[in-house]
């Protein structure tokens, strides 16, 4: 858990795949409660790699990072 307060929110108009973004910063040091919000993606998965589209503003895709402890 962190101590910091609130949720840091990414939001994009479109972006490839909101996990693919989230991964990267979460690489680079995002903090917990980060999220990576967009009204599109181009390029989006689902589990087992399916792919997952919606018509652009249809919908709101998201991907959270989140950093238990284990």
């Amino acid at each position: 858990m962190t101590n910091e307060p609130g949720w840091l929110i990414h939001r994009y108009d479109s972006v490839a795949s909101t996990m693919d973004v989230a991964s990267q910063l979460a690489r680079f040091g995002a903090r917990e409660r980060t999220a990576v919000v967009s009204t599109d993606q181009t390029a989006g998965r689902g589990r087992g790699g399916r792919s997952w589209q919606a018509a652009a503003g249809s919908a709101v895709f998201a991907t959270l990072i989140l950093r238990p402890p284990v």
